[in-house]
């Protein structure tokens, strides 16, 4: 029964380091798709601010 024990806590130990490897992945991958996120928005709002300026005029 202890040999049994101890492979059941093994198995354990590593469901839940597999557990956590998915968790980080989940965390990176959505950080990584909030950073090009707001990346592409700030440039839509800056696409909007000149829009809504007017775009500069050079000095004829």
């Amino acid at each position: 029964m202890k040999q049994i024990s101890k492979y059941v806590n093994i198995l354990t130990d590593e469901t839940k380091k597999i557990r956590n490897l998915h968790e980080l992945k989940s965390v990176i991958v959505t950080s990584i798709i909030m950073s090009i996120l707001c990346e592409k928005a700030n440039v839509v709002v800056c696409l909007l601010d000149t829009v809504h300026k007017g775009f500069p005029r050079g000095e004829n």
